[in-house]
C-alpha cells in the first residue's frame, strides 16, 4: 500500500456553509494536511459493482463498501 500513499504539504480551508463540522462559515482551520490511500481503477464494464476498502491501524478501524453502476455510454 506504501505506493499509493499521499500526504500533502499544510495549508489551510475556509469552511463553507452547511459545513460537515457545524462550524460557521468563514472560519479559518490552519494548519492542515491530507494524508491518504489514492489510486485509479481502469474503468468498469457495464454493470453493477462492488467496491470494498477495510483497513485497521491501531484501535481505528475502516469498513467501507460502495456500490456502484456503470451504465453504457456510447
Amino acid at each position: 500500500m506504501k505506493d499509493y500513499l499521499v500526504e500533502s504539504d499544510l495549508f489551510e480551508v475556509t469552511l463553507p456553509a452547511d459545513n460537515i463540522y457545524g462550524e460557521p462559515a468563514g472560519r479559518l482551520l490552519k494548519p492542515v494536511a491530507e494524508k491518504g490511500i489514492w489510486l485509479a481503477l481502469t474503468p468498469f464494464n457495464p454493470g453493477k459493482h462492488t467496491i470494498r476498502w477495510k483497513g485497521t491501524v491501531g484501535d481505528y478501524v475502516q469498513d467501507i463498501t460502495y456500490n456502484i453502476t456503470q451504465k453504457y455510454t456510447p
